[in-house]
Parts: structure tokens; sequence; C-alpha cells
């Protein structure tokens, strides 16, 4: 099976915290035979903004009119991929401008007739894509879930489907924290097991979600770490 990796933060290589959560959901997927992966940092990439011409559904093609940047690359690899993984941090309550560049021109995988599915309307996706499954990972530094991440929970479900795998991790600034390792490097090792269950199963148990989404510390124990951090700045 093919993995395309997009990582969508804007760090430099190795200092995002939510690709490390996601380098071990990969490490564990990794671990099943037949797995390929192609990790792309999308912060590298030449991705214009969607102009909003529609061309791509008179196209047909799964491509897009716009031709003099890196997205039609980007999209033959979305196509081709059994799995997708989405790695990004949450910035302002949603996802980042790059990131969000890029899934606005992913248009030309979708077709221009409406579906129901379920209690929602979407536009049918092109064939292929139909039975792509889509991991997303995204980080915060708040300590809680709730109201940070619902609004990018509606938005991912709306965008990747009801079926899609969504983990979403808060207090995620202490994984680069030498003296947080009591609590992260379990949440670590929950990721990579993690990604062995989703290489065999093509889901999460709800038990499992819980396990990565569940907060590392109590809400005031982190907020008096990350105030103190951020006395230094």
């Amino acid at each position: 099976m093919k993995i395309l990796t997009l990582d969508g933060s804007p760090k430099p290589a190795g200092k995002s915290d939510t690709f490390r959560l996601s380098s071990r959901f990969l490490a564990g997927l990794m671990k099943q035979d037949g797995m390929t992966n192609e990790t792309i940092r999308l912060i590298d990439k030449n991705i214009k903004p969607c102009i909003g011409c529609f061309q791509c559904w008179h196209r047909k093609d799964g491509t897009c009119i716009i031709e003099d940047d890196d997205q039609n690359e980007l999209l033959a690899k979305f196509r081709d991929a059994d799995i997708v993984l989405l790695s990004f941090p949450l910035y302002f309550y949603s996802i980042p401008s790059h990131v969000k560049a890029f899934l606005d021109r992913t248009l030309p995988l979708h077709q221009s007739q409406m579906v129901q599915e379920g209690n929602r309307i979407a536009f049918q996706p092109i064939e292929g894509l139909k039975h792509t499954k889509f991991v997303i990972i995204s980080g915060c530094g708040f300590p809680q879930w709730d109201g940070n991440f619902t609004a990018l929970d509606i938005i991912c479900k709306n965008a990747f489907g009801p079926d899609s795998t969504r983990i979403f991790v808060s207090e995620t600034p202490m994984l680069h924290q030498e003296a947080a390792k009591p609590v992260t490097e379990p949440l670590l090792q929950r990721f990579e097991a993690a990604g062995e269950e989703f290489a065999k199963n093509g889901c999460l148990s709800d038990a499992t979600l819980k396990s990565l989404t569940t907060p590392m510390l109590p809400e005031k124990d982190y907020m008096d770490y990350a105030n103190a951090r951020h006395a230094k700045y």
C-alpha cells in the first residue's frame, strides 16, 4: 500500500511537535509488510491560491488549470495514495494557510455532482479517490480539546469524510521538552502502536483514539508549565 505523508508544519524538518506524533504513527504503519511511504513538506512547495474558476470540473481529468506551480504534481500523488497522512499544527483554531491553499486546490479530485452521504451532502470524489483512507493529526498548545479543535474537527469531517481518522492532541509543546519525557514518551509509544492498529484494521478503536487525545497533564498543571515557559519571551 502507498502512503503519502503531508507534513504541514512550517518549521524546519525535525522541529515540529505535531510531526513527532505523526512520525511515530507512520513508524507503526510501516511495520506492516508491503507499505511504502513518501513524505512531502508542503511549506517547501509552490502552491498558488485557488482562483475559483471551476475549470477543473470542465477538464474532468483530476488536474488544475494553474500549471506553473507544484499542485498538479501533488494532486497526482494524492490521487495515487492508498493512505494519506496529513500532519499540521493548529493555527488560530484551524489549518495553517499553506496547508489550506493545498486543500483548496484539491477540488479537481471531486466531481461537480452532489451526493447524499449519511446526514450530509458532498461533492462526489473522482474514481480512485473513493477508497483512499485519510488520517489527520494535529497538535496545539492549549490544554483543552473542546473549543480549540471543535471547528477543525468539523472542517476535516466535511473535507475527508466522516470515516476519516482525526487525531487532535493538546499540550504538544511538551513533546520537545526533555523534562516532560515521563508523560510524552508513553504518548509517542501509543501513537506508534496506533499506526500498527491502523495498518491492520484500516481504522482506530474508540479506546485507542481516547488514549491518543487525552491530555498528558491536568489542565492547571499544564497552564502553570506553559505560562512559566511563555514568561521567557
